[in-house]
Protein backbone atom coordinates (compact mmCIF):
# COMPACT_ATOMS: atom_id res chain seq x y z
CA UNK A 1 0.00 0.00 0.00
CA UNK A 2 0.94 3.49 -0.76
CA UNK A 3 0.19 7.23 -0.88
CA UNK A 4 0.19 9.24 -4.17
CA UNK A 5 1.62 12.86 -3.86
CA UNK A 6 -0.30 13.82 -6.92
CA UNK A 7 -3.16 12.21 -6.93
CA UNK A 8 -3.74 12.55 -2.93
CA UNK A 9 -5.16 9.44 -2.69
CA UNK A 10 -3.79 6.21 -0.25
CA UNK A 11 -3.61 2.88 -2.92
CA UNK A 12 -3.85 -0.84 -1.64
CA UNK A 13 -1.61 -3.05 -3.37
CA UNK A 14 -4.33 -3.73 -6.27
CA UNK A 15 -4.65 -0.21 -7.53
CA UNK A 16 -0.68 0.16 -6.94
CA UNK A 17 -0.21 -1.84 -9.21
CA UNK A 18 -2.47 -0.21 -11.92
CA UNK A 19 -1.76 3.17 -10.93
CA UNK A 20 2.07 2.92 -11.75
CA UNK A 21 1.24 1.07 -14.77
CA UNK A 22 -1.04 4.24 -16.04
CA UNK A 23 0.31 6.02 -18.76
CA UNK A 24 -0.58 9.40 -16.82
CA UNK A 25 0.37 8.36 -13.55
CA UNK A 26 3.98 6.99 -14.22
CA UNK A 27 5.70 9.76 -12.98
CA UNK A 28 4.03 10.61 -9.76
CA UNK A 29 5.16 10.07 -6.79
CA UNK A 30 4.11 7.16 -4.54
CA UNK A 31 5.04 6.91 -0.79
CA UNK A 32 5.19 3.99 1.36
CA UNK A 33 2.68 4.58 4.74
CA UNK A 34 5.64 4.10 7.34
CA UNK A 35 7.27 7.46 5.19
CA UNK A 36 3.50 9.31 5.31
CA UNK A 37 3.22 8.39 9.06
CA UNK A 38 7.32 9.65 9.19
CA UNK A 39 6.30 12.94 7.17
CA UNK A 40 2.72 13.85 8.36
CA UNK A 41 2.19 16.93 10.30
CA UNK A 42 6.07 17.58 10.18
CA UNK A 43 5.65 21.96 9.95
CA UNK A 44 8.63 24.29 8.81
CA UNK A 45 11.41 24.88 11.26
CA UNK A 46 11.93 28.17 9.41
CA UNK A 47 9.48 30.88 9.63
CA UNK A 48 7.72 31.97 5.86
CA UNK A 49 8.99 35.55 5.00
CA UNK A 50 6.37 36.49 2.97
CA UNK A 51 5.47 39.99 3.75
CA UNK A 52 1.97 41.24 3.69
CA UNK A 53 0.55 44.44 3.88
CA UNK A 54 -2.38 45.82 6.01
CA UNK A 55 -5.56 46.20 3.43
CA UNK A 56 -6.52 49.65 5.91
CA UNK A 57 -3.13 51.20 6.07
CA UNK A 58 -0.89 49.40 3.60
CA UNK A 59 2.32 48.83 6.10
CA UNK A 60 3.62 45.53 7.07
CA UNK A 61 1.43 43.37 8.64
CA UNK A 62 4.11 42.82 11.82
CA UNK A 63 2.09 42.48 14.72
CA UNK A 64 -0.56 39.39 16.07
CA UNK A 65 -3.50 40.51 17.91
CA UNK A 66 -3.88 37.61 20.21
CA UNK A 67 -7.63 39.08 20.93
CA UNK A 68 -8.86 38.67 17.61
CA UNK A 69 -6.50 36.01 16.41
CA UNK A 70 -5.64 38.28 13.20
CA UNK A 71 -2.52 40.38 12.07
CA UNK A 72 -2.47 43.68 12.00
CA UNK A 73 0.10 46.43 10.96
CA UNK A 74 1.70 49.37 13.62
CA UNK A 75 -1.18 51.60 12.76
CA UNK A 76 -3.91 49.36 13.61
CA UNK A 77 -2.77 48.62 17.59
CA UNK A 78 -3.52 52.34 18.12
CA UNK A 79 -6.48 52.52 16.38
CA UNK A 80 -8.94 49.13 15.37
CA UNK A 81 -6.66 46.99 18.13
CA UNK A 82 -7.09 49.81 20.71
CA UNK A 83 -6.22 48.04 24.49
CA UNK A 84 -6.64 44.10 22.68
CA UNK A 85 -3.58 42.04 23.51
CA UNK A 86 -0.65 41.49 20.89
CA UNK A 87 2.86 41.18 20.22
CA UNK A 88 5.48 40.45 17.19
CA UNK A 89 4.47 37.91 14.61
CA UNK A 90 7.88 36.25 14.83
CA UNK A 91 7.71 35.74 18.44
CA UNK A 92 3.97 34.50 18.34
CA UNK A 93 5.45 32.64 15.25
CA UNK A 94 7.85 30.27 17.96
CA UNK A 95 5.11 30.20 20.86
CA UNK A 96 2.12 28.53 18.27
CA UNK A 97 4.76 26.13 16.51
CA UNK A 98 5.78 25.02 19.57
CA UNK A 99 2.07 24.62 20.82
CA UNK A 100 0.82 23.15 17.77
CA UNK A 101 4.02 21.09 17.69
CA UNK A 102 2.83 19.44 21.20
CA UNK A 103 0.17 18.90 20.07
CA UNK A 104 0.63 16.92 17.37
CA UNK A 105 3.13 14.36 19.57
CA UNK A 106 -0.32 12.34 19.82
CA UNK A 107 -1.55 12.40 16.62
CA UNK A 108 2.00 11.16 15.55
CA UNK A 109 1.78 8.69 17.77
CA UNK A 110 -1.57 7.22 16.30
CA UNK A 111 -0.35 7.49 13.28
CA UNK A 112 2.25 5.08 14.00
CA UNK A 113 -0.27 2.63 15.64
CA UNK A 114 -3.08 3.11 12.61
CA UNK A 115 -0.01 2.54 9.77
CA UNK A 116 0.64 -0.65 11.89
CA UNK A 117 -2.62 -1.74 12.03
CA UNK A 118 -3.11 -1.19 8.39
CA UNK A 119 0.23 -3.30 7.39
CA UNK A 120 -1.08 -6.04 9.40
CA UNK A 121 -4.61 -5.52 8.14
CA UNK A 122 -3.24 -5.50 3.96
CA UNK A 123 -1.23 -8.37 4.97
CA UNK A 124 -3.66 -10.40 6.22
CA UNK A 125 -6.13 -9.62 3.39
CA UNK A 126 -3.60 -10.90 1.27
CA UNK A 127 -3.39 -13.82 3.02
CA UNK A 128 -7.08 -14.43 2.87
CA UNK A 129 -7.16 -13.62 -0.79
CA UNK A 130 -4.47 -16.57 -1.31
CA UNK A 131 -6.20 -18.88 0.75
CA UNK A 132 -9.32 -18.06 -1.13
CA UNK A 133 -7.94 -18.61 -4.31
CA UNK A 134 -6.32 -22.32 -3.24
CA UNK A 135 -9.87 -23.82 -1.96
CA UNK A 136 -11.67 -22.30 -5.26
CA UNK A 137 -8.82 -24.60 -7.01
CA UNK A 138 -9.37 -27.61 -4.84
CA UNK A 139 -12.62 -27.04 -5.78
CA UNK A 140 -12.07 -26.86 -9.07
CA UNK A 141 -10.13 -30.11 -8.95
CA UNK A 142 -12.80 -31.65 -6.63
CA UNK A 143 -15.93 -31.24 -9.70
CA UNK A 144 -13.50 -32.30 -12.03
CA UNK A 145 -12.55 -35.42 -10.60
CA UNK A 146 -16.64 -36.13 -9.55
CA UNK A 147 -17.12 -35.39 -13.16
CA UNK A 148 -14.65 -37.40 -14.55
CA UNK A 149 -16.24 -40.36 -12.54
CA UNK A 150 -19.69 -39.50 -13.34
CA UNK A 151 -18.73 -40.05 -17.39
CA UNK A 152 -16.90 -42.95 -16.34
CA UNK A 153 -20.27 -44.40 -14.65
CA UNK A 154 -22.19 -43.28 -17.38
CA UNK A 155 -19.80 -45.03 -20.12
CA UNK A 156 -19.76 -48.23 -18.37
CA UNK A 157 -24.07 -48.12 -17.21
CA UNK A 158 -24.06 -47.53 -21.40
CA UNK A 159 -21.77 -50.15 -22.44
CA UNK A 160 -23.76 -52.79 -19.52
CA UNK A 161 -27.01 -51.59 -21.30
CA UNK A 162 -25.47 -52.09 -24.93
CA UNK A 163 -24.75 -55.99 -24.19
CA UNK A 164 -27.93 -56.62 -22.32
CA UNK A 165 -29.54 -55.52 -25.44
Amino acid sequence: TGYCKQCTKFLCVECLSVHNKWAPCIDHTVISLNEVARTAFQLPSIKPEVTMNCSSHDKPLEIYCETCHDLICHNCTVRIHKGHEYDLVNDTYDRHRQTIESSLEPVREQIVVVTEAVTTLTQREEEITHQGETVKEKIRVMIKQIIDRLLQTERKLTEDVDLAV
